[in-house]
């Protein structure tokens, strides 16, 4: 695909490498102070939740909740940890924080805090931690520290902090969400000083210096998993989609279209996906917003068979093995919001974590208004997520992509300008 307006992916990646350092160092630099309150209450802080309808897996969550309960019934104030594994798109974030929303409920009357912790890399690891410092009344000064130590020191200091306070909670339940084999290792050697000591500064199972505590880890790595099994630690693979029931009551409640039969043809074609389901439903929804209401499944079906067709033969193979319904649903949202493709080749050249919308703004030259104003159009759609990164009187939106929509954006505006198609 041709983008002649985009400006070159090295000249991009430099532009980013220094904006994201200058918001870690800005993060790093910041103390983080909260006036906590005598009374109980409870801490929410979830991951974020899709700006579409969504489909309840009450199932999916009473087995995870049977879990923790066979984990902890001999030892109560131990940390549980529960993996949940699985390709992505099939929802593991969003059932972490069903789960969540469940524990919420469940531990009401007591002195409970949920939070997530990013864990894609390092610095997300470390502005989630500072976050969930403020949330506990913890004032985190990193300013001293050298400038090239603030991230590894800061992580360590920050999550000590977090650690005692989360001793004198009642219950507790942290979502560590996306972890890597890679940045495991790497915390493993913050800790260790570089012996390779097996540590890390997130909480372990079987742990009794944390209180007692629940951890959601959802990843996408059986590597990990594998090495999970512990008389407090257990997994959950989230391998298989909806049911065609499941997928056809949410590609109706988010399309608007109350048409059963054809709504169950298009869930069985997309393999019963729920990313691949949630992203149909928003195309469909705008294109009968914009061109007009008669738009249906059926045209939905011919028109993903096309894409899948045209996308197949400009490549040689699928996008990180991703099934093609997945691919070529989420490439047809890409195609639907033209007046973002500048937005979308930045993020596409960047690694994947959560972006200030001022660097986006910075880079590609256009007002923090108009960028803003154009993001907030696919309020409706699996593309981005909006969101801020708060740190005392300050406010940072960010915006980040799904990690399958990130990988097709990089096949999309990346990698295939080159070739002409």
């Amino acid at each position: 695909m041709q983008y002649s307006d985009v400006v070159s992916v090295g000249g991009i990646a430099i532009v980013v490498i220094v904006g994201l350092l200058s918001f870690a160092v800005f993060f790093c630099r910041r103390s983080v102070s909260w006036v906590a309150h005598a009374r109980k209450k409870t801490i929410l802080d979830l991951p974020p939740r899709p700006k579409h309808q969504v489909h309840a897996r009450s199932s999916l969550v009473r087995e995870i909740r049977s879990l923790f309960t066979r984990l902890q019934q001999d030892s109560p104030c131990s940390v549980a940890v529960v993996y949940v594994e699985g390709p992505p798109g099939f929802g593991k974030t969003q059932l972490a924080r069903q789960y969540a929303e469940d524990f919420s409920i469940r531990h009401h009357r007591q002195d409970v805090l949920i939070s997530t912790l990013n864990a894609s890399t390092k610095p997300e690891l470390l502005a989630s931690y500072i976050r969930l410092a403020a949330h506990l009344g913890i004032k985190a000064d990193v300013r001293e520290l050298p400038v090239e130590e603030r991230l590894d020191r800061g992580l360590q200091m920050v999550s000590s902090a977090v650690k005692f306070e989360l001793r004198k909670k009642q219950k507790w339940l942290l979502i560590i969400d996306n972890l890597t084999s890679d940045l495991k290792v790497s915390l493993s050697l913050i800790c260790a000083g570089g012996s390779g000591t097996d540590v890390t500064y997130l909480p372990q199972s079987g742990d009794t210096d944390w209180g007692c505590g629940q951890v959601v880890v959802t990843t996408k790595e059986g590597a990990l998993v594998e090495k999970a099994g512990s008389l407090f630690c257990n997994w959950y693979t989230l391998d298989h989609g909806f049911t065609e029931s499941e997928g056809a009551q949410l590609l109706i409640r988010i399309s608007g279209i109350h048409n059963v039969t054809e709504a169950s043809k298009l869930a069985e074609k997309l393999e019963g996906i729920p990313l691949a389901i949630a992203a149909a439903g928003c195309y469909i929804l705008k294109e009968r917003d914009t061109y007009g209401r008669n738009y249906s499944y059926h045209q939905y079906m011919r028109d993903l068979e096309r894409t899948r067709r045209d996308f197949a033969e400009q490549q040689t193979k699928q996008v990180c093995n991703y099934p093609w319904t997945l691919t070529t649903a989420l490439m047809m949202c890409v195609l639907q919001q033209k007046p973002l493709y500048k937005v979308f080749c930045f993020l596409g050249s960047c690694d994947h974590a959560a972006m200030p919308m001022r660097l986006i703004s910075r880079v590609l030259g256009e007002p923090l208004d108009v960028v803003t104003a154009a993001i907030q159009e696919t309020r409706d759609s699996v593309l981005l997520h909006l969101s801020h990164w708060e740190n005392d009187d300050d406010k940072i939106e960010v915006v980040q992509t799904h990690e399958v929509t990130w990988n097709i954006l990089r096949e999309m505006f990346i990698k295939t300008p080159s070739s002409g198609k």
